[in-house]
């Protein structure tokens, strides 16, 4: 954990091909995730993983989350990902706190004034 961590939102489409002319950034987002480059994701309780998530100045939330299939702890999936999207296009920054081994809960800060705005 020496030298901090990055973490990476990731909203993607489930549609893998694109008509002639349309641009990636033209697919409705269906779902986010969330990748650590250094470090592992642990849940608070053995039956329900969630992080706590602040968009500008609106109260925090918890938003459940579903390990990758391969079990990995580097990465999560958002459970209610049109709901958490939806914020993302609606909101200039973000706050994401998540448990980690052997740190507790640590927070990320994202601005989200610079990306393309998800499509709902």
């Amino acid at each position: 954990y020496a030298g901090g961590s990055t973490m990476t939102l990731v909203l993607r489409s489930d549609k893998t091909t694109l008509k002639d002319g349309q641009k990636p950034s033209d697919l409705k987002m269906s779902e986010a995730m969330v990748f650590i480059d250094k470090g592992q994701f642990t849940c608070q309780s053995y039956n329900q993983c969630y992080v706590s998530v602040k968009f500008d100045g609106n109260p925090v939330e918890k938003f459940n989350v579903l390990k990758a299939q391969d079990h990995s702890s580097d990465s999560f999936f958002i459970e209610n990902s049109k709901k958490f999207i939806k914020q993302v296009a609606n909101s200039k920054k973000a706050i994401i706190e998540a448990n980690f081994y052997n740190e507790g809960l640590v927070q990320f800060k994202f601005s989200l004034t610079d990306i393309d705005k998800a499509k709902e």
